[in-house]
């Protein structure tokens, strides 16, 4: 029987009954990861978005290779479905679904259908009303979705362009997202705004010259070559996504990736790109002890990227962590012995950063009152969450 049917009678299947077929797949291979698709897919066309989270948080709970393989990029997918087997039968936002908990990693379920969204209707005014829209609806319990609205549009502004099918721009950088670009400076919203669709351009580029899509290629050796010459404005969305993307360039060594870093000639950038490039390298190397492995090799670099590394590593571990329990591995990062003074202090900065662009102030005072380490509670005191 169907894993849709069980749904609809309100019946109760193991989960583990639902993935089962899942295992005549090689352990670590695409074919598995299609198959755990399907039945996302399944439990979302039966049950909609919360449905196919409760069926996401089993996989990541479970599946190793799940975890490893990038938890925003398999939310993202769930934004997929949401599009295409939900909003386009009817059109209308008022009558979709967007629970709370479908922000985890990283809101990749809102980047996964807001570019699908901009993608079929590429106008800045429609950006705006549709980001008005989110953030009026949603804010309260996910204060960062109007930012990730504007770094969606960007996606589909881009993707937009490609699919208008004139290939004689295949193969050229500059002539692909030229008019994304121009699109998101056209917004009528705040520069923070604009800048974020501006990342949603260049993410989408970056992830085109990694698997070689429309002629472009992935410079191993100079990373940051197609950042150097951009315009003020772009610079930094540019050199932003670059650094989310040195994984293979870098080999998932931060030694490796401050060696790159520490080549770039504009000033500031080494540190908060270390940073990125750390913390994305959580994303595919999300083992139960990664984080802490990790944090051995940021105390083995110049102690001027000491800090870096190590925010880096609460960021990875928040927005690629296990969903609704991200908190419990950063904790880990801050009050592991290695980590005190103003190293600690930075980390605790980083993880409360980090919890407030994912949930509502009354989320991260129950996160607190987990009491997780002595040191997270004095810092929760010290930030108001809680009291003595």
């Amino acid at each position: 029987m169907a894993v849709a049917i069980f749904i609809s009678q309100q019946k109760s299947v193991p989960l583990s009954e639902a993935f089962s077929n899942c295992e005549s797949y090689p352990k670590r291979s695409d074919a598995i990861l299609d198959c755990w698709y399907q039945v996302l897919h399944e439990y979302h066309n039966a049950g909609g978005v919360a449905a196919a989270f409760v069926a996401f948080d089993y996989l990541y709970e479970n599946k190793v290779y799940f975890a490893e393989t990038g938890c925003h990029l398999h939310a993202h997918r769930i934004g997929d479905f949401a599009f295409f087997d939900s909003f386009l039968i009817h059109h209308d936002l008022d009558k979709l679904s967007f629970p709370e908990g479908s922000q985890v990693c990283g809101y990749g379920f809102y980047h996964g259908f807001i570019e699908h969204l901009i993608q079929d209707n590429p106008s800045p005014q429609y950006v705006r009303e549709v980001c008005d829209y989110m953030d009026k609806r949603l804010s309260g319990m996910m204060p960062l979705i109007r930012i990730t609205c504007f770094h969606g549009s960007g996606h589909g502004f881009a993707l937009a362009e490609v699919d208008e099918g004139d290939i004689t721009i295949w193969g050229d950088y500059e002539k692909i997202i030229n008019v994304p670009l121009q699109l998101c400076g056209e917004l009528q919203a705040e520069e923070s705004e604009i800048s974020e669709c501006y990342e949603g351009v260049f993410n989408v580029l970056v992830s085109w010259m990694e698997t070689g899509e429309y002629g472009l290629s992935y410079n191993y050796q100079d990373p940051f070559w197609i950042c150097v010459n951009q315009h003020t404005e772009y610079k930094w969305p540019c050199y932003y996504e670059v650094g989310q993307k040195l994984d293979f360039a870098s080999q998932y060594s931060v030694k490796n990736a401050v060696a790159i870093v520490s080549q770039i000639s504009d000033e500031g950038y080494d540190q908060r790109l270390l940073q990125l490039a750390v913390g994305n390298f959580l994303q595919s190397r999300n083992s139960a002890t990664a984080h802490i492995e990790y944090l051995s090799d940021c105390f083995e670099i110049e102690d001027r990227y000491l800090p870096s590394c190590v925010q880096g590593l609460v960021a990875g571990v928040v927005e690629h962590g296990n969903p609704g329990d991200e908190q419990k591995k950063a904790v880990e990062i801050c009050s592991h012995e290695l980590v005190g003074g103003y190293i600690q202090r930075g980390c605790y900065e980083e993880v409360f950063g980090r919890l407030t662009k994912l949930y509502p102030k009354t989320r991260v005072t129950a996160l607190c009152n987990q009491s997780l380490s002595e040191s997270f509670t004095e810092s929760c005191i010290e930030k108001g969450y809680i009291s003595l």
